[in-house]
């Protein structure tokens, strides 16, 4: 799951510095500052991203196992009777999430993901492989960002390189996960071009009422 954590984070964490940077770049702020501001918002990027990580294994896990789930599915049961829903429809509803979490199960198996059961020490590991992938993914886009802008002699080719980056971190993702590379980095490219263009519009918009 190493690599999985790693390069998702990677992915992931490319998109919130890119769109920081873009903002300050805007706003002509020096290279400096525009770097600054990057790797600051990687890092408080990858310590959500890190937490999420860890407490949503838990999480998942407390709800959909067969055994941990079967509680709170007694007391989501318990509070439907409780406001007068009919007994039948409950009792058809438990069973339909008893086969929920069962297949739930069947697939965390398939896919090793080792969630048989809850482990701190596995969720904290997963938490700081996505924390690390989401810093390193950041600080490479800002390093690439703030790069460009320097050798380059106009500003406008610094956004559609950094694009390129974005796709080819999407194609990265989609083939470590195994799902269609090409699909996932037109949506990282895609996400990057809305998010950049977006946040020009914005300053565009506010900028000349000041």
């Amino acid at each position: 799951m190493f690599l999985v954590n790693f390069v998702t984070g990677i992915s992931d964490g490319m998109l919130l510095p890119f769109t920081v940077m873009v903002a300050a770049w805007a706003l002509s702020l020096s290279v400096v500052y525009t770097l600054s501001a990057g790797i600051g918002a990687a890092s408080l990027g990858a310590l959500a991203f890190g937490l999420a990580r860890m407490l949503g294994e838990k999480e998942e896990i407390r709800h959909h196992h067969p055994e941990l789930g079967a509680a709170e599915a007694e007391t989501e049961i318990s509070l439907m009777h409780a406001i007068g829903i009919d007994p039948q429809l409950t009792s058809e509803m438990k069973d339909k999430m008893a086969v929920e979490r069962e297949q739930w199960l069947e697939e965390i198996r398939e896919h090793g993901l080792g969630w048989e059961m809850y482990d701190a020490g596995r969720a904290r590991g997963g938490g700081l492989q996505t924390a690390g992938g989401f810093l390193a993914g950041g600080v490479l886009v800002a390093l690439c960002f703030a790069g460009l802008s320097t050798l380059l002699p106009y500003r406008w080719p610094v956004l559609p390189a950094v694009w390129l980056l974005l796709f080819l971190a999407g194609w990265c993702k989609g083939r470590v996960i195994g799902k269609p590379a090409l699909r996932y980095a037109l949506i990282q490219l895609f996400s990057g071009v809305v998010a950049s263009l977006a946040v020009l519009a914005i300053l565009l918009l506010l900028l000349p009422s000041k």
